[in-house]
C-alpha cells in the first residue's frame, strides 16, 4: 500500500507539500512502523489524483470541505473507507489556518494533521479496530488522538517539519510489564491514558460510542473530535470515495 498525498490546496506550495510528505515518510519508516513491528508503507507526493495508482490510498490536501465533500461536518482531517473497501483521507489547510495553525509548525500545523492521518491510516487502514480494557470498554485504534497536542520535529527537505506524537501498541494493552513505554515522546503513564488536550473514542459493552476527554480540552477540539469520528469511524461507509 502507498499513501499517495495529492496537494490540491490553492495556498500550499509544492515545496511545502514535498517537505511535509518527506517528514511523514521518515516518521513512518523510522518511528511508527518499528513500534508496531510492521513494514512501513511508502508515503509519496503525486501531482494529481489522476496519477495516483488504483491500489494506493489517496490523501488529499485541500483548503475547505466544499471543494471535495458535500458534508456538514468540518473536521481538520480524517481517513475513511467506502462501501467498496476503498480507503482515502483528507486534510484541510484553510480550516487549520483559521484555528491558528501554521504549515510546518511548531504547534498545530498542516504537517502535524497530515502526520496524524498518515499514522492512523497505517495503523488502522480499515477504520474498524478496537482494544478492550480490563473493564470491558473498547477503545478505538486511533494512535494520535490521545496525544494530539504533542508533536516533535523532523528535518526534511532542508527544513524542520512538525509531526504528531503517537501511542505505542502497549497503550492498547491493559497488561504490560513494569517500565513499559506508551507513546513516542514518553509522556503517557499508563495504558489508555489520555493527555491534556487529547481524547479517545470508546465503546461500551452495550455498543454505545463515547469519548474520553483529556484535561483542559476546549470546545473547538470537542466539536472537531466528535465530527471527525462521526465521519471517520462511526459512519465511515456512508459515502463513496472521490
Amino acid at each position: 500500500m502507498i499513501i499517495a498525498v495529492v496537494n490540491e490546496s490553492k495556498h500550499v506550495t509544492t515545496r511545502d507539500a514535498r517537505a511535509m510528505v518527506e517528514a511523514c515518510a521518515i516518521q513512518l519508516e523510522r518511528d511508527v512502523a518499528p513500534a508496531y513491528e510492521r513494514r512501513p508503507w511508502p508515503v509519496k507526493l503525486y501531482a494529481s489524483r489522476a496519477r495516483v495508482p488504483s491500489t494506493s490510498m489517496p490523501l488529499v490536501i485541500a483548503d475547505d470541505h466544499t471543494e471535495l465533500d458535500d458534508i456538514e461536518d468540518q473536521p481538520l482531517g480524517y481517513h475513511a473507507e467506502d462501501e467498496q473497501g476503498r480507503r482515502w483521507g483528507r486534510v484541510f489547510w484553510a480550516m487549520i489556518e483559521r484555528e491558528g495553525g501554521s504549515l510546518l509548525g511548531p504547534g498545530l500545523s498542516l504537517s502535524v494533521i497530515l502526520s496524524h492521518e498518515v499514522i492512523e491510516a497505517f495503523v488502522d487502514p480499515d477504520v474498524n479496530l478496537w482494544a478492550e480494557d480490563a473493564s470491558g470498554v473498547s477503545w478505538a485504534y486511533e494512535p494520535c488522538d490521545p496525544v494530539q497536542a504533542r508533536y516533535y520535529r523532523i528535518r526534511a527537505g532542508g527544513r524542520m517539519v512538525s509531526v504528531s506524537d503517537f501511542v505505542f501498541p502497549t497503550w492498547f494493552d491493559a497488561e504490560n510489564v513494569p517500565g513499559a513505554r506508551f507513546d513516542h515522546l514518553d509522556e503517557v503513564g499508563a495504558p489508555f491514558g489520555v493527555l491534556e488536550h487529547g481524547y479517545a473514542i470508546t465503546r461500551s459493552k452495550r455498543g454505545t460510542i463515547g469519548t474520553k476527554w483529556g484535561a483542559r480540552i476546549d470546545a473547538a477540539t470537542k466539536r472537531n473530535a466528535a465530527k471527525r469520528h462521526a465521519w471517520a469511524r462511526s459512519a465511515r461507509r456512508r459515502r463513496v470515495a472521490r
